[in-house]
């Protein structure tokens, strides 16, 4: 039990939490900003109604949900690129990558099988809480996490890669001054 506390305190005191603060508010202001169209037409909806929830029923569509996803995976993509070649090493990469493939497919496989009604539970006549919303839904705050991950380590990268450059500067400056 002793090694999986001290791995556990290892792992949370690696964490740059000022920088993970600025990836989270970063992330929660573009996801703010990618989703006012839809807030816009559910307040809009909802005015003359004496519910807000029959309008956020009918306004979310499973499948806008699943777009968003892809375009909040896209950063983790880059992610994986920039990173690749690099000493860099990004925490998890193996199981970051194999995840955020499968997300991928899965979610196109999602959508599939709505389009082609393959699922009864699974469509895009009817907008209810139903199977089809609920995963939409999960896809999408596994997207949101994966994009702070993705926005911390870019940040951590580009300073991690600064600090890099200025350290070797410094190292050429102090070795040709010794050759003086």
């Amino acid at each position: 039990m002793g090694i999986i506390k001290s791995k556990i305190q290892s792992f949370f005191s690696k964490i740059d939490y000022s920088v993970l603060g600025k990836s989270f508010q970063e992330v929660f202001w573009m996801t703010l900003i990618a989703l006012l169209p839809l807030i816009i037409n559910i307040v809009i909806a909802s005015i003359g109604t004496n519910s807000f929830i029959e309008p956020l029923k009918t306004r979310i569509i499973p499948g806008e949900i699943l777009s968003y996803c892809l375009s909040f995976l896209a950063p983790s993509l880059y992610l994986l690129t920039k990173t690749q070649g690099t000493s860099y090493k990004l925490p998890y990469l193996h199981i970051f990558s194999i995840v955020t493939l499968l997300i991928y497919v899965l979610i196109v496989v999602l959508y599939l099988i709505a389009k082609n009604k393959w699922v009864s539970e699974i469509n895009l006549s009817t907008h209810q809480f139903d199977l089809y919303f609920k995963l939409a839904l999960i896809f999408f705050t596994t997207t949101i996490i994966f994009r702070i991950y993705s926005v911390y380590h870019g940040s951590s990268l580009s300073l991690w890669s600064s600090t890099r450059n200025r350290l070797q500067q410094d190292f050429n400056a102090k070795f040709t001054e010794s050759l003086k």
